[in-house]
């Protein structure tokens, strides 16, 4: 249909070098009550960048 003609053109033309690359993340918060206190998940940094410091998961 009309949408995919579109596209098929857009991407005809579409050149993923002509723009600066981009990185994604997802970070995830995991809370909990435990015993009536508020807990959040947390992850020591195995690797570099910031090695031992504490991270949300994701």
């Amino acid at each position: 249909g009309e949408r995919g003609r579109r596209e098929r053109d857009f991407l005809a033309g579409y050149d993923p070098r002509a723009f600066d690359p981009i990185a994604v993340t997802v970070d995830v918060v995991v809370l909990t009550l435990r015993q009536g206190r508020l807990h959040v998940l947390a992850i020591e940094r195995g690797g570099q960048t910031f090695a031992g410091a504490w991270a949300l998961p994701g």
